[in-house]
């Protein structure tokens, strides 16, 4: 992976003096490709005459959907080949569960959100097609790097002793890498402005460093200054020992960051 980025950048040094330039800017919404389970929501109930059900429900994504917007430079080099550098930033998808409780008229209340943001660099090799009169297809691919940040929200309640818990978490550190792939059409509006409409394909996982509790609260009061320091912040790892120590590794969990989304853009020539 080190040594295409490698030869991506210098690709783009040495192509940028002699291409005809252009810029563009796109916005567009990402959906979850490669979906995986998230959660697990759970429905527990009970009458007086002892019966009860439980009902279980997975909650499946990718915390690389959401609203996306892009700027991007490059330059053609011939009618065909060309090269790209783009820069874009997620606003990834609310995902919320719930697990609920229901017993002699009182209720237990779990919820749990979580949210992504990202900062997204591609260099890509692009090629453009011949098409016909204003109408040309075009297609990019290229290795991603992202710098992702995934916040959490742990909230529960239970209505026999009016308690209330909240607790915020943000999960961050080390750098993702990935792949995307794009196609679509651009049409002359004029000599130097296109329109741009595209799809592209995101392949890609995202490990945090650490997490980090970032608040909590009992009742409504701050209690922060509670929280024991081994669990306030939690580096991870890929592989752990324990040596005369008890309790499970805390080994470095991974997130599904695939998504193919749509773009719409402007692009203009320099």
């Amino acid at each position: 992976m080190k040594r295409l980025l490698l030869i991506a950048f210098l690709m783009t040094g040495i192509s940028a003096a002699y291409a005809q330039l252009y810029v563009r800017a796109s916005v567009g919404y990402n959906l979850p490709m490669g979906a995986q389970q998230l959660d697990t929501e759970e429905i527990y109930t009970s009458n007086d005459q002892g019966q009860y059900t439980t009902t279980f429900k997975g909650v499946y994504g990718s915390y690389g959907s959401g609203v996306s917007g892009r700027v991007g430079f490059g330059g053609e080099l011939s009618g065909i080949l060309g090269f790209d550098v783009e820069l874009g930033y997620l606003s990834g998808k609310q995902y919320t569960s719930e697990s609920k409780s229901v017993y002699s008229g009182y209720e237990s209340l779990n919820k749990n959100e979580y949210k992504s943001s990202a900062i997204q660099f591609t260099p890509s090799l692009t090629f453009t097609g011949g098409g016909t009169g204003k109408i040309v297809p075009i297609a990019r691919v290229g290795p991603m790097i992202s710098v992702t940040t995934l916040k959490g929200e742990e909230s529960s309640s239970n209505t026999y002793n009016n308690y209330t818990e909240k607790i915020e978490y943000k999960y961050s550190g080390n750098i993702s890498f990935g792949f995307k792939g794009a196609v679509g059409i651009q049409y002359a509006l004029s000599e130097k402005m296109q329109f741009c409409a595209e799809v592209d394909f995101i392949t890609m996982s995202y490990g945090p460093k650490k997490r980090e509790i970032t608040a909590y609260e009992v009742n409504g009061q701050d209690v922060m200054d509670q929280v024991d320091p081994d669990i306030k912040e939690i580096d991870y790892e890929k592989e752990q020992t324990l040596v005369n120590e008890e309790g499970d590794p805390v080994v470095r969990p991974t997130f599904p960051m695939g998504s193919i989304g749509i773009q719409l853009g402007i692009k203009f020539h320099l």
